[in-house]
Formats: structure tokens, C-alpha cells, sequence
């Protein structure tokens, strides 16, 4: 897995939990990171808790990391635990994301004496339950640090989760740039998508849960149609509210303008088909999707939540709406459709902002940087907890 060093060593091993393997944002950061670490030495393991999406799988292991999943049965007899804790015994660092891992895998990371636990916060969680914030503060302290992945989870972090100011660390998601599609591809994947010739194409993307706010996008709809007839708005993604959003475009007479797409393998292309990406979210964390449409060169309307303002800080890079608000959502998607020269600079803005400042790139060298940083400190401080660390102290 790790290739060997210029000195015949191993470089550090890491053990990643994670609650699933399907396809969303932390697991595209999961699978960016695996790459980018295997190709500076790391040696990586994925302790999966339960339910993984074949390809995400694949992905994991093209990128040079070794994956189980521990599934539910194991977890409920307590064989997962056992064979989490003999992974652990052999990393140097433990990385969990989400709330069951970042819960049991930092406790498992303790009891296995992992010299580094490593937690993570993707989102500004206002859905969370009582317990599960109580188990959160119950078992914070147990991490070195908590990465959080824009700044405005940092007051949320501290407050309701029980993090130290002092274990807070941000550390951007990253994104990779595509290739614009070539104008007889774009044709060809609208009418696929059957999008009538010149129509006004809007996208977006998401779990389709109240957190992404597709409502309001729904609501937005009817003035946005008033202006633009043939504007066509299309939403990637699967979840409980499929059915209950189809009946809301139905109620609203706009049936006939929105297509509920599922699962698509293919978003990228879809995003460079389109011609306006929406985020009508109500809290986020540093949304991915919004990244990946920047970086498609999209001109992006999205809500003035989380981490959105740090990915689009001014109107030269995108407009900002209140969230919730379906007006100002429609007022804001009818002026770009009115002006195409500003939906291409605000395209081309935000293309150059994701490729000079949030690149996959980045992101991994700051996570290499940490976990040297903290593998250091933690060789200064104390023996590694009674075992052979990666740099053979």
C-alpha cells in the first residue's frame, strides 16, 4: 500500500472510520484523501461501518486504500469492535468522520492506544438529537483535533458539540477542475435529459432531505417561469422526499418544468450541460456540490448560509439569497437568466477561485501537513503509546 520512503520507511498508517460508503460529499472527500496520501507514502485503512456502495469501494481501492465494512450484525454482536480494535492496533493515526463513527471510532482509537484520533464536523447539524450531542461532548475530548470544513462551524463546534477552542482545526474540502464538455456533447446530454433546444437549463443537487431546502426552490419556480417560459429546472439526488417534492411541482403547476432525476453517476456532465446551478440549502457545512458546479464554470445562486460566503465571498463570484426565502431565490435566478454576459463572468470568476484556491491538492497537503504536525508533537510528548511509531521511534 505505502510506498517506501527515501530512508527504507514505511510512512504513516492510517486508520479512516466512516459511517457509510455511499455516494455523498464525505465520502468524495474520503476517496480524494486516500489518493492524494497514498501518493505521498500513507499507508490507509477504511473501517466502514455499514452499507457501502460497491463503486464508492472500488474507489477507495483504485486509490490505494484497503477497505471492511463491519456491517450491522457485526456491530450488534460486538465482533465489529473486535476487529476495529486490531486495525487500530496497527495505525498511527485515526481520521473518523460522521456522528456513529466519529462517536465509537474515537473510542475504539483510545482503547487501541492510537498515538493520533483525528474527528471531523462537515456540517452545521441543527437535525442532531439530544443524545446524539450528548454522546458528541461526551467523547470530543477523547480527539487531538476536530477538523471542521468552513468557519462558520466553528461556534457551533465549540458550543453545541463540546470541542476546545484549541482542537478546532479548518481544513476546505477540495475540488477537482473538469474539462468543460464540448458544445456537440452538451447538446446531445440536453436533449438526452429532454431539454427543448435553447431552453434556460438550471441545476441542482443533493440529498433530498428538508436540509437542502428543494422546497423553496420549488416555491421560486412559478415567478421564475412567469419570466423565462421555457426554463427547465432539474434536481439530482435521492431520498424521502422524492415523492412528496413530485406532488409539491404538481400543486404548483410547474410539473412539467422540473424533473426529478435520482441518482445520477454522471453529475459532472449534467453540470456542464446547464446553464445556472441553484443551492437552495438551509445550512450546510462547505458544500461539495456547489464546489463542483463553480469548478464546471457555472454561474452559481445559491443561499447565504455555513460555508457558502467563503466559497462565494462577493457578487463577482455568485449571488447570495436569504435562505428559505423564495422570492429573493427567483429574483436572483430571473436577473442571471436576464444577463447572459454576467452568468459568464460569474462562470468564469468562479472557475478560477475553485481552481486557485480549492483544489484536491490543497486540501491533501493540509491534511498530510496536520497529521505530521500531530504524529510530531505526539513523539515529543509521550512514547507512542507503547508501540513502534512510523518513524521507528
Amino acid at each position: 500500500m505505502g510506498e517506501l520512503d527515501d530512508r527504507g520507511l514505511a510512512g504513516p498508517r492510517v486508520c479512516y472510520v466512516i459511517d457509510n460508503l455511499n455516494r455523498g460529499g464525505t465520502q468524495k472527500v474520503l476517496r480524494q484523501l486516500a489518493q492524494g496520501l497514498s501518493e505521498r507514502g500513507y499507508q490507509q485503512t477504511v473501517l466502514c461501518l455499514n452499507q457501502a456502495d460497491p463503486d464508492v469501494v472500488e474507489a477507495l481501492h483504485l486509490g490505494g486504500a484497503r477497505v471492511e465494512v463491519l456491517g450491522r450484525w457485526g456491530l450488534l454482536t460486538g465482533a465489529a469492535q473486535r476487529r476495529a480494535l486490531a486495525h487500530l492496533w496497527q495505525a498511527d493515526i485515526a481520521q473518523t468522520f460522521l456522528f456513529y463513527s466519529d462517536v465509537l471510532g474515537r473510542t475504539w482509537a483510545r482503547a487501541a492506544r492510537v498515538p493520533v484520533i483525528v474527528s471531523s464536523l462537515r456540517a452545521v447539524n441543527y437535525d442532531k438529537k439530544p443524545w446524539q450531542l450528548w454522546l458528541d461532548r461526551r467523547t470530543a475530548g477523547l480527539a487531538d483535533r476536530v477538523i471542521i470544513n468552513a468557519e462558520e462551524i466553528r461556534p457551533f463546534c465549540v458550543a453545541r458539540e463540546g470541542v476546545r477552542p484549541d482542537q478546532v482545526h479548518l481544513i476546505h474540502n477540495g475540488v477537482e477542475i473538469p474539462e468543460p464538455l464540448s458544445e456537440d456533447a452538451r447538446e446531445n446530454l440536453r436533449h438526452a435529459l429532454k431539454v427543448p433546444a435553447g431552453a434556460p437549463l438550471l441545476a441542482s443537487a443533493g440529498r433530498l432531505r428538508p436540509q437542502k431546502g428543494f422546497s423553496t426552490l420549488l416555491q421560486a419556480m412559478p415567478a421564475i417561469l412567469r419570466q423565462h417560459p421555457q426554463a427547465r429546472l432539474l434536481i439530482a439526488g435521492e431520498g424521502p422526499l422524492a415523492p412528496i417534492l413530485e406532488a409539491q411541482a404538481r400543486a404548483l403547476g410547474i410539473g412539467a418544468s422540473v424533473s426529478l432525476l435520482g441518482r445520477r453517476c454522471d453529475l459532472p456532465r449534467v453540470l456542464g450541460a446547464s446553464d445556472l446551478f441553484v443551492l437552495p440549502s438551509l445550512w450546510e457545512g462547505m458544500p461539495n456540490i456547489l464546489m463542483e458546479a463553480m469548478a464546471a464554470g457555472l454561474p452559481c445562486v445559491a443561499t447565504q448560509v455555513s460555508g457558502v460566503p467563503e466559497l462565494i465571498p462577493d457578487a463577482r463570484h455568485g449571488l447570495l439569497v436569504p435562505p428559505g426565502d423564495s422570492e429573493h431565490l427567483a429574483m436572483a435566478v430571473v436577473q442571471l437568466l436576464g444577463e447572459p454576459s454576467l452568468r459568464r463572468e460569474l462562470g468564469e470568476a468562479g472557475r478560477r477561485r475553485m481552481a486557485r484556491d480549492f483544489g484536491v491538492a490543497n486540501m491533501v497537503g493540509a491534511f498530510d501537513q496536520l497529521y505530521q504536525g500531530l504524529l510530531v508533537e505526539c513523539a515529543q510528548r509521550r512514547p507512542a503509546r507503547g508501540r513502534r511509531s512510523w518513524q521507528g521511534a
